[in-house]
């Protein structure tokens, strides 16, 4: 049960600050008051408010003014903050599992070290947000504007982006095992190092982007368009390209053993170094349109560069 939906029973559990000259609980219900569209309701104003190390688990400050807040290691596990005003507001280290973030406008909003383990933060706005080193396992972040947002270092497992426009955004050394990007778009992001087993691009647009070093091992690339990208010395063992748009990308020194490209647009796609051995669905129009040379290993084993017509976009049969 939310803090608000039923002040007279929940208020007790929320401590006696100060806002101004109010208290805290005084301020929650006349917010939820103003949430029920009830007589002397007052929508909450915490602007520039202190709220460090207190314990607020399941408050309801939905639609909140709350501008410039400080909640440093605050519990707030399944608050609502939905449509809330959070911009330059720190949660620094807080506690924030399951917590509705939907709507809210997060813009140099600071997350870093916090805990977001399956919160909404679902048509959010993040514009110069830091969620270095956020705990964000099984978060949704759908339909979000993420605009020069730092994750470098966050855990990211099991996130959901669909629909998403991400521009700018700096995911470097964080942890997208499984997250979905379906349908998204990201440009002009660095993903170096980052570890994205079984992450899933379906549909999704992508370019212009840095992947130096990502491990992408049984990726999802089916249907996406990943054009002008650098995958240098990552790691595409057993991903799926089938139908992808992958022309103007490097994959210089990348490892596709497994992989899968049936229909795939290869168009100045740079394989140079790289190993395409066991590589499955290759066209000999597909490889005789990338770029090959004397270090790229061939589908069926043999070093290129590629010649059409000599079988080698074919891999050996066992």
């Amino acid at each position: 049960m939310n803090t608000l939906e039923n002040p007279a029973a929940q208020m007790s559990s929320v401590p006696n600050v100060l806002i101004g000259e109010r208290p805290l609980r005084a301020v929650l219900i006349a917010h939820s008051a103003w949430q029920q569209k009830k007589p002397g309701g007052i929508r909450a104003d915490l602007t520039g408010g202190s709220f460090n190390d207190l314990k607020l688990p399941r408050m309801n400050i939905a639609g909140a003014i709350l501008r410039s807040s400080n909640w440093l290691n605050t519990d707030l596990a399944g608050a609502d903050f939905s449509a809330a005003l959070l911009d330059q507001a720190d949660f620094r280290q807080a506690m924030l599992a399951q917590t509705d973030l939907t709507g809210a406008d997060l813009s140099n909003t600071n997350f870093e070290g916090s805990w977001l383990r399956m919160a909404n933060l679902s048509e959010t706005t993040l514009s110069a947000s830091n969620f270095h080193r956020a705990r964000m396992e099984g978060a949704r972040l759908l339909e979000t504007k993420v605009h020069e947002t730092n994750f470098s270092s966050a855990e990211l497992r099991s996130t959901g982006w669909h629909q998403s426009r991400i521009f700018r955004c700096q995911f470097s050394d964080a942890d997208l095992e499984s997250a979905l990007f379906y349908n998204a778009r990201l440009q002009f992001c660095r993903l170096v190092s980052i570890r994205g087993v079984g992450c899933n691009f379906s549909n999704a647009t992508v370019q212009d982007c840095e992947f130096l070093r990502a491990n992408f091992t049984g990726g999802k690339f089916n249907g996406s368009k990943l054009e002008r990208n650098s995958f240098r010395d990552a790691n595409f063992r057993n991903a799926d390209f089938r139908e992808a748009r992958i022309n103007g990308s490097s994959f210089q020194n990348a490892i596709f053993e497994g992989a899968r490209f049936l229909g795939a647009n290869c168009m100045g796609a740079d394989f140079r170094g790289t190993n395409l051995k066991g590589a499955r669905e290759f066209s000999a129009e597909m490889l005789s349109q990338s770029r090959t040379d004397q270090q790229s290993i061939l589908p069926n084993g043999a070093y290129g560069p590629y010649c059409k017509g000599s079988g080698a976009e074919r891999p050996a049969m066992r």
